[in-house]
């Protein structure tokens, strides 16, 4: 009796011992299986470690223009009426902080988005006439540049101009303007802000030539600007008509465009 009781757990120990013995050489044959996928995952990221490494640390962005003295390139218009929106560009702008200052007043507070513009709107009501304009912050105050402000189309019941032809060309290019209440003799052409004159006409029509250089006018009671020559580049110009009694027209635009090619 206890014969058969040993065979018997001796039977049963076999079965769990063969069974686990298979068990075990299944898992061997599934991991072998997986070894070559599991390598190949390690060494993906090894590699993504090795390019992280390898990968230099990005340069902090510089804070733009926030230490020197302001300087000013440009004013964008450096003419118009009393009310317009100029830009000022330059350089040593503050991100804030920043004050305009002008004989026409002092503005404090004017932010810069980048350090090299600024946006400001000219004062209204303002006489016409040239007027400086500053920049000032912490790094001290910029030199100045001239603005100047035209009272908008005062006189024009009087005096107005219909058509400018041709409306473009370049540098030299002769213009003649049309319309009603130009004097015989000394009528100023405006140019931008420089002024052609001494101008005959018939009453309805002018003659002018594209200046080179555009140069800032005097105004009495008002310092003449030191540095008053600027090149004329391609871009749209202002044009209008003052007569001799002073009375100034509207405005209608001229677009100065290239240098024709010389022929070789």
């Amino acid at each position: 009796m206890h014969h058969k009781h040993f065979l018997v757990f001796f039977g049963v120990l076999a079965v769990i011992l063969f069974g686990s013995t298979i068990t075990l050489a299944v898992k061997n044959i599934t991991l072998e299986n997986q070894l070559p996928t599991l390598n190949a995952k390690i060494a993906g990221l090894q590699s993504q470690v090795i390019a992280l490494q390898e990968t230099p640390t990005p340069k902090p962005t510089p804070t733009p223009a926030t230490t020197g003295v302001p300087i000013l390139n440009a004013l964008y218009p450096n003419f118009g009426a009393p009310g317009i929106m100029i830009a000022i560009s330059g350089s040593g702008f503050r991100l804030t902080g920043n004050t305009i200052k002008s004989d026409f007043g002092t503005f404090p507070d004017i932010p810069s988005r980048d350090g090299k513009y600024l946006g400001f709107m000219i004062p209204k009501p303002l006489e016409s006439g040239i007027y400086y304009i500053a920049v000032l912050n912490n790094g001290g105050i910029s030199q100045t540049l001239p603005f100047i402000v035209q009272s908008p189309t005062a006189n024009s019941k009087n005096i107005s101009i219909k058509a400018v032809k041709p409306s473009f060309g370049p540098v030299g290019t002769k213009v003649t303007i049309t319309g009603r209440g130009f004097s015989k003799t000394k009528n100023t052409v405006n140019f931008d802000y420089s002024r052609i004159e001494n101008i005959k006409s018939n009453g309805t029509s002018l003659l002018f030539v594209v200046p080179q250089y555009l140069v800032y006018p005097c105004v009495a009671g008002k310092p003449c600007p030191t540095n008053n020559w600027q090149a004329v580049t391609p871009r749209d110009y202002a044009v209008s008509v003052t007569n001799a009694k002073g009375q100034r027209s509207n405005l209608l635009m001229f677009s100065v465009t290239p240098p024709k090619a010389t022929p070789r």
